[in-house]
């Protein structure tokens, strides 16, 4: 069985108008850690889908450009029968 090291985490707190900064470790088996890490991969699973939906769309916007092009040239041609 592998050790993971802790996990080092930046605790911000506010005290008046001032900010508060304290290290610690926390162990990687906790369950705080875990539910970070589960978090932060499912950000990364969205931004992921997003960056794919977002591809998606602009090749289908380029592709419909090509076609309205392409039917201004066949509609512009002159017809030579």
């Amino acid at each position: 069985m592998q050790v993971e090291e802790p996990v080092p985490v930046v605790l911000i707190t506010r005290k008046g108008n001032k900010q508060q900064f304290k290290n610690f470790k926390v162990s990687a088996e906790s369950e705080f850690v875990k539910r970070i890490k589960s978090h932060e991969q499912a950000e990364r699973e969205e931004k992921e889908k997003v960056k794919m939906r977002t591809l998606a769309i602009n090749e289908m916007q380029q592709a419909e450009e090509r076609t309205l092009e392409l039917e201004k040239l066949v509609t512009k041609r002159p017809n030579y029968s």
